[in-house]
């Protein structure tokens, strides 16, 4: 046992995951990784000063299995003395509103519900129970797709510096040969004994056929290589966005490139430049494939102005020595308004956006600074019920920071907000004031202070 947690406890410091005194969420299943996950943290408890929470989520796919899992994982963390959060997500359901498949819906809430649960008991840092054979299978999944340099990086140690994998290094059969010969219980997800998942193929098939008749070592080979192109990727990345700042216009909802310049550089600064661009407007990197990169890197080369293409929901056009990057406008957005539970989480369908809602106390380590997408107000100043909706005619706003108020209108010319945006914005009101604009920023009437005991923070995604 010694010689496996010594082994996991020089990753966390290799990649510095944990510091003395940290609350802890560990994300718990009930599977074989995470069970051993929870065995390692409450082993080195004493020694870090850790606080630990067991976080559970089921996810309203597996019936009366769920259920099992959920009743194992609370039991087990009652036997560790741990506290217990658990949570229900109907998964199926969020799979169908937003067009997913079942196991991206069930990642996008299952980071929601760890990131939310984060904030609202004030937790540190996220454990996982990703292992090396988890990584390696994530590798192969992704150059079977075709993937660029990040894929083969793969999953990374830390994320964010919030979210830990200490297992990262550590090889499942070491996992299953440690729960085994200390009898620990683990309840075992019927999904993962099916071949109908690429991942499970690769585990059940690919790598054992490769060990056999080629490398015995491979998930230590691949490891290395990944950890190699890992740091190649972050370097280039690096210096391919001080680049698309210092050189291009960049903006939340635009960005135009300076063709003359990009066209200087290496094929594969150019690649990158137009990828993370992409990126930036898009506003996340899942979805994005070589083949939209690579016809906007095609549009660059072109001799033709005014070639126009659409990547819902970007627009990249080009003007002469200009390429620009725009989200794609909805001009036809009708008035809404809806009222949000709270706490909870309101699905905006005109504009395919949630805002989540968690009541906090008030303290400096829970709030983030310098993110637009998020506020935080005091909750005793706010009047019940809220209402969230789209501008309206003769709307006031008194931004954070002024002493009055200003037309709400005046407030988005001001920021160069373009007319056919402004009917996406939603509005936080709180009886008749503008408490926050979403995305940019809030009432100064409403402002956290020394005084406030209570905290309404909203995340817009």
């Amino acid at each position: 046992m010694d010689n496996l947690f010594n082994k996991i406890e020089k990753t966390i410091k290799k990649y510095q995951m944990i510091k003395k005194g940290e609350k802890i969420i560990a994300a718990v299943s009930g599977g074989m990784d995470s069970v051993f996950l929870l065995h390692f943290l409450y082993h080195i408890k004493d020694k870090y000063g850790l606080s630990i929470i067991v976080a559970h989520l089921n996810h309203g796919i597996r019936g009366d299995e769920a259920k099992r899992d959920a009743d194992f994982v609370e039991k087990l963390a009652k036997d560790f003395s741990l506290p217990f959060i658990y949570e229900f997500q109907d998964v199926p359901k969020f799979k169908k509103e937003h067009s997913l498949c079942m196991e991206e819906a069930a990642r996008i809430l299952r980071y929601r519900f760890l990131d939310s649960l984060r904030i609202k008991i004030k937790a540190d840092k996220i454990a996982l129970g990703h292992n090396l054979n988890d990584k390696v299978e994530t590798i192969f999944i992704n150059i079977i797709r075709g993937s660029a340099a990040a894929g083969i990086a793969s999953i990374k140690p830390v994320l964010n510096n919030i979210y830990i994998r200490p297992l990262i290094e550590t090889k499942r059969e070491d996992i299953e040969k440690f729960i085994t010969e200390n009898n620990i219980p683990f309840v075992t997800d019927s999904t993962n004994l099916k071949d109908d998942y690429l991942r499970n193929h690769i585990r059940k098939h690919l790598i054992p056929f490769i060990e056999k008749n080629y490398n015995l070592k491979i998930k230590e080979s691949l490891a290395k290589l990944s950890y190699l192109i890992t740091l190649d990727d972050d370097f280039l990345n690096k210096l391919t966005n001080e680049l698309l700042y210092k050189e291009h216009q960049v903006d939340t909802d635009e960005i135009i490139l300076n063709i003359p310049l990009i066209l200087k550089k290496h094929k594969s600064i150019i690649y990158r430049i137009i990828k993370n661009a992409f990126e930036l407007i898009k506003g996340e990197k899942r979805g994005i494939a070589f083949s939209h990169i690579d016809s906007i890197i095609k549009i660059i080369y072109s001799s033709h102005p005014n070639i126009i293409k659409v990547f819902y929901p970007v627009i990249v056009k080009k003007e002469y020595d200009k390429l620009r990057m725009t989200k794609k406008a909805i001009l036809d957005i009708q008035d809404f308004s809806y009222t949000p539970d709270i706490p909870g989480v309101l699905h905006l369908p005109e504009i395919d956006k949630d805002i989540e809602f968690v009541i906090i106390e008030n303290n400096e380590k829970n709030i983030i600074l310098n993110d637009p997408n998020y506020a935080f107000l005091d909750y005793e100043k706010l009047i019940l019920p809220l209402k969230i909706r789209n501008r309206r005619i003769g709307d006031r706003f008194r931004p954070l920071g002024m002493k009055q108020e200003m037309k709400l209108k005046n407030f988005f010319i001001n920021l160069k907000i373009p007319k056919p945006k402004r009917n996406e914005i939603p509005l936080l009101v709180s009886g008749d004031k503008i408490a926050w604009v979403a995305g940019y920023r809030i009432s100064d009437l409403f402002k956290v202070t020394e005084d406030t005991k209570k905290i309404l923070m909203a995340r817009l995604y």
